[in-house]
């Protein structure tokens, strides 16, 4: 006799099933009669990514009348309780060193990568841009397994006082590469006009140097 067979989530745990799910939750399967085991019915079960809460258990029945049997699923989700801090918070654009440190995470899934950028507006531009489109990101150290880097920021978009805001980040990311980021702002300053040429020259220097030994 056919069976209908049917997969649940125990519980519904506020998800509708239908919703989420990639297959069809039921399925007539006929019994297998030749006892071959190539031809044992299969009957997945397939949900979309992210649909489930991260750091939770699930319990999915497949039931057959009264027959049934379970399966416990427990998501993995980002690393959590994680401390970022730039030091110092306040410097010259260019100049100052700030050093990005990061630490306290917590995940099963080990070992956990680090990534460190900043990003600053750039609203000024053109005010049609996405709140994306209106920042510049970028990268001071990829994916590795450091907690910790050195870096020098360039000055952030003025206020009346000559000071600019730079949001520096942190993406951690566990073995599996569930990630989260965690910011900090800090105050980059201008660098004077004097200051400013002494570095051009500086490189300027440098680089007839380079040419020379070539």
């Amino acid at each position: 006799i056919p069976c209908l067979c049917e997969w649940k989530l125990k519980d519904n745990m506020n998800i509708n099933l239908n919703d989420i799910s990639l297959t069809s939750l039921t399925k007539l399967i006929s019994p297998n009669n030749n006892n071959n085991n190539n031809n044992i019915p299969s009957f997945n079960l397939v949900i979309s990514s992210n649909s489930l809460s991260p750091r939770t258990t699930y319990t999915f029945i497949l039931s057959c009348r009264n027959i049934f049997t379970s399966i416990d699923i427990l998501t993995n989700g980002p690393p959590i309780y994680g401390n970022f801090i730039v030091i110092p918070s306040y410097g010259i654009g260019l100049e100052t060193i700030f050093k990005f440190i990061t630490s306290n995470w917590f995940d099963e899934q080990t070992p956990l990568q680090y990534q460190f950028e900043f990003y600053q507006s750039l609203s000024f531009l053109q005010s049609s841009l996405s709140k994306e489109e209106q920042q510049l990101n970028m990268v001071i150290q990829s994916k590795s397994e450091l907690s910790y880097v050195n870096s020098i920021l360039p000055a952030g978009n003025n206020n009346n006082n000559g000071n600019g805001n730079i949001t520096c980040q942190v993406r951690v990311f566990d073995s599996l590469n569930a990630s989260v980021i965690k910011t900090y702002d800090v105050t980059v300053r201008t660098a004077s006009i004097s200051k400013l040429t002494s570095m051009i020259t500086l490189l300027d220097e440098t680089n007839n140097n380079n040419n020379n030994e070539n």
